[in-house]
């Protein structure tokens, strides 16, 4: 039997939202700012042009090159009440039962990385905390345990469209504030870093190598941390516990990013982590 809960309509003084309809790839957010920039005189076209108004697609004077027209209401309220109707919590029975294994993947620990872990945070840990990455590094080694009963009753108010909770007072997701207060990572430092798009020096074999157990016993070391050891254990820790890669195996995406914390370099990773979510 369905459960008769009540989601309460978001109030129509709620004038404007910003949310994402699908995750965002780190390297595409330098992209999307160098767009946003480039379609920005289209703004000042559209005020003097009211009838494309509620064009979808707007045409502009450089060839090869539309924008996409305004959202037209401001109010986006008629759009949210509707995606409401949506969510698993309105239009499918509350059963825990439905969602059975539906969790099954959850990451399980890597053999030799808490070892690696402790080696080279030995003698990197102070300057990992200078640059707001040591938080994060240490969250690597928790043993989070699966609540699946959680997992199922959140995913219950997920949206797929919004990319984003829907809850009684509207949609809700992950903030910069969020990011800063559970991983500690730099949100705030001045980015001026192209490292997604700068090939790195350092060069890691990552195929026919026995996977991240492989990968550990290759690149881990004895005697003194050098920079080669510490930039393979970054990229590791950013390949596969702050973005996830899809491969679910060694990778250089994140090597150049790596190696530019490894030489001391520092950005606002935690935006990275939020746009990638």
């Amino acid at each position: 039997m369905a459960v008769n809960f009540i989601v309460p309509e978001v109030s129509s003084s709620l004038h404007l939202l910003y949310f994402s309809c699908t995750p965002v790839h780190p390297q595409s957010i330098l992209l999307n700012i160098f767009f946003f920039f480039l379609c920005f005189p289209s703004f000042f076209y559209l005020q003097n042009h009211q009838d494309l108004s509620n064009k979808i697609v707007i045409p502009t004077d450089q060839p090869h090159l539309q924008c996409l027209g305004p959202l037209g209401d401001p109010d986006p309220t008629d759009l949210i009440n509707a995606e409401t109707n949506r969510i698993p919590f309105r239009s499918e029975n509350f059963s825990l039962d439905l969602w059975k294994d539906t969790f099954c993947s959850w990451p399980s620990p890597t053999v030799g990385w808490t070892d690696w872990f402790l080696r080279v945070s030995n003698s990197n840990e102070v300057q990992w905390g200078e640059r707001k990455l040591d938080q994060c590094i240490r969250l690597s080694i928790a043993d989070v345990h699966r609540n699946e009963s959680l997992l199922i009753a959140a995913s219950y108010f997920w949206s797929d469209t919004f990319n984003a909770f829907v809850f009684g007072h509207g949609p809700a997701s992950p903030a910069l504030a969020d990011v800063a207060m559970l991983t500690g990572l730099d949100v705030s430092s001045a980015d001026s870093t192209h490292f997604f798009d700068t090939k790195p020096k350092a060069k890691v074999q990552t195929r026919a190598i026995g996977g991240w157990s492989g990968y550990i016993q290759k690149y881990s070391r004895t005697g003194p941390v050098n920079i080669k050891e510490q930039t393979c254990f970054l990229n590791m820790w950013l390949d596969k516990f702050v973005f996830c890669g899809q491969s679910a195996g060694p990778t250089s995406v994140y090597l150049a990013a790596a190696e530019n914390l490894a030489n001391g370099g520092r950005f606002p990773l935690g935006r990275y982590l939020l746009g990638a979510a």
